[in-house]
């Protein structure tokens, strides 16, 4: 996987980190993860890990480029749900992604 291309999808990363059923590689190759081989599956895992600050870091400005809450209670709402998120650390926050838990589980099942 070329790590620059799978980032520079834009919200499809982020899309792809909020399901678990499939990955979509750069080249559009989708792939479901029941179906993944183990060393697919543990790259993407490895992947997925060694760019989480990127990733990360592109979907917090992703979610600060659309238009923001109005409202007084609204922006304190959503400020304190940015800081939030920023606070989380990186590993920690790709680890909790469905994607990553899925790959994750299936590793477990592999394991047994």
């Amino acid at each position: 996987m070329r790590a620059r291309d799978e980032l520079d999808r834009g919200p499809g990363i982020f899309e792809l980190l909020d399901q678990n059923k499939v990955w979509v590689s750069a080249d559009g190759r989708v792939t479901p993860l029941e179906e993944m081989n183990v060393r697919h599956r543990r790259n993407l895992i490895l992947w997925l890990v060694k760019n989480a600050h990127s990733i990360k870091f592109r979907y917090e400005l992703y979610l600060t480029s659309g238009p923001g809450p109005s409202g007084e209670m609204a922006c304190d709402a959503y400020e304190q749900g940015m800081q939030a998120l920023m606070d989380i650390p990186d590993d920690i926050w790709i680890n909790e992604t469905k994607l990553m838990r899925r790959l994750r589980k299936l590793e477990r099942q592999w394991n047994r």
